[in-house]
């Protein structure tokens, strides 16, 4: 009865775990066509997006041109190929053409050359094409039509938008793709060698359906079945992207197949082994009344020797103690003069010691002086407390290093730390240590369940190229540390010799700008802005000065942007121009507009929105009469929170322009996007276009800043011949020395006083 319990308990031992591993290897099967299949469907999304993107994105370039075409449609194929050279050039050869269409027939193409024959020929008259030209004409929507037979020869995707006068239909840009590099760059050819693929389409004109391309031509019903698919819909068109793997799904892998087998083995030993316990178990209930017995007996035997041993070691443990105390007492004498109390890392006076031990067995290496970043705002917004554990946080991370790479690191008071790492001076190899520690600073770090995001401005200087005695390197690594910071926190600098020169000059400009802050030595001046056609006041730009002072705005500015002075400066010139403004009402003149500049670092000022509000109904000012100048530099950093604060500034009803136009990255993409009414195109940009007599240029730009419904100030206007040649670009505001400098505020009274009288 015994041996049959065991063989019955065995086989549902063994039946029970197989079926473990039958149900996972199922779970893998199954796994493992969902995994083909979403690899599959996310490769179609790549040549789907790549699809997209190529026809979007030249569409949206084309935009530009049909707004030109629209506003001006007196042109010739020059001005026509001007405009559509750097859109073509940019295509990466995927546009075959770009064709524009005067009602039906082909006026203008590029490129030129070897197209020049399809010119004059009317679409209309086409049978492969006239259904698609009457559609677009009829229905005024942009469509893609494809494959097509090009009346140049050869296959084309055409993607046709419609180009109006005054609302009424006038004609149409055809933009040719290449059929073959349109497959190309979308990937299609690739996924070719793996898989049949189908692109078709419904063409919604024709009302059919047609194959755009497919390698399954001699496998006609490859897509009944295990297809996936994925759909395009742009531009009036409604495509399909099918795929089926040539080799089937691999359903049964090496993993599904190992999971039976394994089961197949850890069930029959399980059952095997549960056989073999069952009967080892009645043996050893036979054997324990004898082991314990034995047990018993070794057990008396322990207790004896165990006492013999305890009464060594309580005689060796008083020596211990005696010897213990002396030891203490003398780690904690040089503890006390090398290690820092807080965080237990050497301290300044122990790296002095060691690298003037260094220096004198003329040993190299680099010093690394670590400062943390904005540790003052832990300490005022958390307390003392607080920062002196972040600071013990920081001392465990360096610490962890020095255990990973033999460095030594220091605390040298406050929130300052220095790491010698002797014999590296390399600077590739200094670079992934450093890379390394901001890497270990930079990740998330939890103190007190408070999230800290822990950065670190790093100096670093080499011993001894760059300094010869203990001073030197700790001064000269402080230097550079000082400058990594300059440059925006969370970085690191080299020492070199301009550091110091650097530092003395901002030292000095430092100075200045504290006293004007502290003694209100700033003051503004007004330059004029008028109507380009009749050259009247229309609003002042304010400009900041600092008196007694030869320095100008272009320095003191940027040092008060790295100084953290400028949100402050910033709101003085935000309060200035509105009492100002508030002092010509009082005088009974017609208030005129200020418009002032907001540097790119018054956006980190949380309160500035508010300000603006708080400073307008406490002068009473109407927001017409107040507009603000941004740089387009105020993109490079942060740009969602940025575009957020110009659109509630916009929402007080200030009206914003956009300053220096053409001196940096400029770009009329971004005109989209960026909430502002009106640009000021630089004065270099003015002079290069007036020199190179391409005012059809600027009339251009005049023109494409129109369509965006932006008006267009042009800086720098310094003589009557400039002032007349712009006026015919149809400029709508003139700033510059031909109609005043910047002056005073009691000159710019006299001067609205002045051109008041003009209406009498």
């Amino acid at each position: 009865m015994g041996k049959f319990n065991r063989i019955i308990t065995s086989m549902i031992v063994f039946v029970l775990m197989f079926s473990l591993f039958a149900f996972t290897s199922y779970i893998e099967y199954r796994r493992t066509i969902a995994s083909d299949t979403q690899t599959l469907k996310d490769k179609l999304n790549i040549s789907r997006t790549n699809i997209e993107n190529n026809i979007s994105s030249k569409v949206a370039a084309v935009n530009g041109l049909k707004t030109y075409i629209e506003l001006n449609n007196d042109f010739n194929q020059e001005d026509y190929s001007i405009f559509v050279k750097e859109i073509y050039a940019s295509s990466n050869d995927i546009i075959r053409n770009l064709t524009f269409i005067t009602d039906t027939k082909v006026t203008y193409i590029y490129p030129y050359e070897g197209n020049e024959n399809i010119i004059g020929k009317d679409l209309a008259l086409s049978e492969e094409q006239k259904d698609l030209v009457l559609y677009t004409k009829q229905s005024i929507k942009t469509i893609i039509t494809a494959p097509v037979e090009l009346i140049e020869g050869g296959t084309g995707i055409i993607v046709r938008v419609p180009v109006l006068n005054k609302g009424e239909y006038f004609g149409q840009i055809a933009i040719v793709f290449d059929y073959y590099k349109m497959i190309e760059y979308s990937g299609l050819k690739t996924l070719s060698d793996d898989y049949f693929i189908k692109l078709g389409t419904i063409d919604n004109v024709r009302n059919q359906e047609s194959i755009i391309w497919t390698n399954s031509q001699k496998f006609p019903n490859v897509f009944d079945y295990n297809v996936v698919s994925t759909d395009i819909n742009m531009y009036n068109a409604n495509l399909t992207l099918e795929a089926v793997p040539k080799h089937a799904y691999n359903r049964k892998t090496l993993l599904f197949k190992l999971i039976l087998l394994i089961g197949m083995l850890v069930s029959l030993g399980a059952s095997l082994l549960t056989y073999r316990l069952m009967k080892t178990t009645r043996i050893l209930e036979k054997n324990k009344e004898e082991l314990e017995h034995s047990y018993n007996k070794v057990l008396a035997t322990n207790n004896t020797l165990e006492k013999t041993v305890n009464q060594l070691k309580e005689s060796e443990n008083k020596l211990q103690i005696q010897y213990d105390e002396s030891k203490k007492q003398e780690e904690y004498i040089r503890f006390l003069a090398e290690r820092d109390f807080l965080t237990n890392l050497y301290n300044r006076r122990k790296l002095s010691m060691d690298l003037e031990e260094s220096l004198k067995t003329n040993k190299n290496g680099t010093i690394l002086f670590i400062d943390i970043d904005d540790f003052k705002n832990i300490n005022d917004t958390l307390g003392h407390h607080y920062g002196d554990k972040v600071l013990q946080h920081v001392s465990v991370l360096l610490e962890n290093l020095m255990f990973i790479n033999n460095y030594t690191p220091y605390r040298m008071g406050g929130d300052e730390f220095v790491i010698d790492i002797p014999n590296i001076i390399d600077k590739e190899k200094m670079e992934e240590v450093i890379i390394n520690l901001f890497e270990i600073l930079c990740k998330n770090h939890y103190i007190d369940n408070i999230k800290n995001n822990i950065t670190g401005s790093i100096g670093v200087v080499r011993y001894p190229e760059d300094a010869t005695s203990v001073d030197d390197i700790v001064m000269k690594a402080d230097i550079a540390m000082y400058s990594a910071k300059k440059l925006g926190k969370n970085r690191y600098c080299y020492f070199v010799q301009d550091m110091i020169e650097s530092l003395d000059w901002k030292i000095s400009i430092e100075k200045e700008l504290r006293e004007a802050v502290e003694r209100n030595l700033f003051y503004l001046m007004y330059q004029p802005i008028v109507n380009a056609n009749t050259g009247r006041l229309l609003y002042f730009e304010a400009l900041i000065r600092m008196r007694d002072s030869n320095i100008p705005p272009n320095i003191f500015i940027p040092v008060a942007e790295e100084m953290g002075l400028i949100i402050q400066i910033g709101r003085w010139v935000i309060q200035e121009s509105m009492t100002q403004i508030k002092t010509w009402e009082s005088l009974g003149l017609q208030v005129k507009k200020v418009s002032v500049n907001v540097s790119p670092k018054q956006f980190q000022d949380h309160g500035l929105v508010d300000y603006l509000k708080d400073m307008m109904s406490k002068n009473d000012i109407h927001p017409y009469d107040f507009e603000i100048e941004i740089t387009e530099s105020v993109l490079l950093d942060d740009i969602d929170q940025n575009i957020k604060i110009l659109e509630q500034i916009k929402e007080l009803g200030i009206n914003i322009a956009l300053d220096d136009f053409g001196t940096g990255y400029s770009s009329l993409s971004y005109l989209t996007y960026i909430p502002v009414d009106k640009i000021k195109l630089d004065k270099s940009l003015k002079d290069r276009f007036l020199n190179m007599e391409n005012e059809q240029a600027i009339k251009g730009l005049v023109a494409l800043c129109h369509g965006l419904e932006l008006d267009v100030v042009v800086e720098g206007v310094e003589t009557k011949k400039e002032s007349e040649t712009l006026k015919l670009q149809n400029v709508d505001y003139f700033q510059g020395y031909y109609y005043s400098r910047p002056m005073i505020s009691s000159d710019a009274t006299k001067y609205i006083e002045e051109d008041r009288n003009k209406d009498q």
